[in-house]
């Protein structure tokens, strides 16, 4: 019986050691397929605010915003340019995806995107705002909210995303923070774990 029972246990932890490694490999084939979505992206953005108006050229509405940032473009350079389905809210414009030919164009593009500060202050423009993001993937997209949330409740100063990875800075001479998970977000300047359900209690506290 003592035997049976060493049997067991070395079966058992065998077993335990299989599962632990399933799991990582599960993870880890898990973090490549998300890394690989979003790698797919790396020519495409995102805009949203632009008003939509029936039967338009969006690439025609892409280069004309383009061009206010002060890049000149044609639609050659352009791959696709479609609005995405509109939004549970009726009230808001359905956003635009763009994919570009060049990632550098694309890139050149993203970091100009300051511009729309002004543009957006501008008068006449029927008070609507217009933003360009990075497309990213529904978990990258889950983890920039909540950065941006974080970022509001703890009063950070700069939260944005490059190349599909949310980065949070508290002041213009503080080190950025890369957030590649919700457990990333440092709370209180702390490295304390945090998901995104609590993140919210404590906004809403």
């Amino acid at each position: 019986m003592p035997n049976f029972n060493k049997n067991l246990e070395h079966e058992n932890a065998i077993l335990k050691q299989t599962v632990a490694s399933l799991q990582k490999q599960g993870a880890e084939t898990d973090s490549k397929e998300k890394n690989l979505e979003q790698c797919r992206r790396r020519c495409c953005l995102e805009i949203q605010g632009i008003p939509y108006k029936g039967h338009e050229y969006t690439k025609e509405v892409v280069i004309c915003l383009v061009k206010q940032l002060g890049i000149n473009i044609t639609g050659s350079e352009i791959s696709l340019a479609h609005r995405l389905a509109p939004p549970n809210d009726s009230s808001k414009n359905p956003a635009i995806i763009v994919t570009f030919l060049s990632q550098k164009l694309r890139d050149t593009i993203c970091h100009k995107r300051w511009k729309l500060k002004d543009i957006n202050n501008k008068t006449g423009n029927d008070g609507f705002e217009v933003f360009i993001n990075e497309s990213l993937t529904k978990a990258n997209k889950e983890i920039f909210k909540a950065a941006l949330s974080f970022k509001k409740c703890f009063h950070y100063k700069y939260v944005w995303t490059n190349h599909g990875l949310s980065y949070l800075k508290k002041y213009e001479d503080h080190q950025a923070t890369g957030i590649r998970r919700f457990e990333d977000l440092p709370v209180n300047g702390k490295g304390l774990t945090v998901e995104q359900d609590c993140l919210n209690l404590v906004c809403n506290f």
